[in-house]
């Protein structure tokens, strides 16, 4: 078993790997299509979704045509894993998969609907009654909302600029760096803060964070996701954050940890080290370390790590590649 976006899953390590294991679970004996049950149909398409043409009846299809996953805004790796887990509440899913509020809901009624334990019961449900399910989380799931009803429609404009960015950051920031990024001032921040805290929308915990060699307690704001925090969340529109295009002079002091050998984080500098800190971030255990290199390394570095065997396997190697693309458009 392998873990994936937080949850247990089959032995998954992309989607390429969780498409076979569908492919295998739903039609063990051989592909068939869909529609007509013809087997041996002719491969449309081999990377990923693989897209099958029934020689019979002439329709194209994928492993999930008519089944509750098709045409789904989420990958199937993701879709395994909360197939596989025991907490479904849409919060949590929305939280560990990085999804929408309202997709999350969407999947959380379909798992329910299952009235399966997580596991191949679950699965197999999910393939097998599509028109029902989809039916029965129609009837389940509230009506289209109206504009009257937007639950952030009396806060001002600060407080949802802050509700954005706390979206962005779900391990939680400090009201400095929260007003950073939403470009106020602290002492207004701070205001927007205790207002969303009062709501029900924010909270504020005293947390340990990696720093330097060590670790530092300090507070951190989040997003409380409770039931009326995921609402708000539907309403209020993506907001980019501002990129900082300026390259930094040192590793930023609560990735240092990762350092564990050789040169002292502290003692690098760059961008004379620059591709010393990307061999270790890039490949590293800690996700947000990793893209922060992304983001904020010269591409050059990016560039010779992509060219070294390790650096070239998926999805390490998409997002490299993604990050000196974007940025060199930049």
């Amino acid at each position: 078993m392998s873990k994936v976006a937080g949850f247990l899953s089959p032995l998954v390590a992309d989607e390429t790997s969780a498409e076979e294991y569908l492919v295998g679970f739903r039609w063990p004996a051989g592909v068939l299509c869909p529609k007509c049950g013809a087997t041996d149909p002719s491969v449309r398409s081999q990377d990923p979704p693989l897209k099958w043409r029934c020689r019979s009846c002439r329709r194209d299809f994928t492993a999930t045509t008519d089944t509750a996953m098709h045409r789904s805004k989420i990958g199937l790796a993701e879709w395994l894993a909360a197939v596989w887990s025991w907490d479904t509440r849409p919060p949590v899913l929305a939280c560990e998969l990085g999804i929408s509020a309202p997709t999350s809901r969407r999947i959380a009624a379909a798992l329910e609907m299952t009235e399966q334990p997580p596991g191949e019961g679950r699965l197999a449900v999910l393939l097998t009654q599509h028109h029902d399910l989809t039916e029965a989380m129609r009837a389940r799931l509230p009506a289209t909302l109206q504009p009257e009803d937007n639950p952030i429609a009396d806060l001002t404009s600060g407080q949802r600029t802050v509700m954005a960015v706390l979206r962005n950051r779900p391990r939680g920031a400090e009201a400095e760096k929260i007003a950073s990024a939403a470009g106020l001032t602290v002492e207004h921040t701070t205001s927007c803060l205790e207002a969303l805290s009062s709501r029900g929308y924010a909270r504020c915990e005293e947390a340990s964070v990696a720093w330097g060699y060590g670790s530092l307690t300090v507070p951190l704001w989040s997003l409380d996701l409770n039931d009326e925090c995921i609402l708000a969340l539907a309403f209020l529109p993506r907001r980019p954050d501002p990129v900082d295009r300026s390259l930094p002079e040192q590793v930023p002091p609560e990735f240092w940890w990762l350092f564990w050998s050789g040169s002292h984080a502290g003692d690098l500098r760059l961008p004379e080290d620059a591709f010393q800190v990307a061999c270790t971030l890039l490949d590293g255990p800690d996700r947000v370390a990793r893209e922060w290199a992304l983001r904020c390394l010269p591409v050059e570095s990016l560039q010779r790590c992509r060219g070294m065997r390790g650096y070239d396997i998926d999805p390490l190697a998409s997002a490299i590649d993604a990050a000196i693309l974007e940025r060199s458009i930049a």
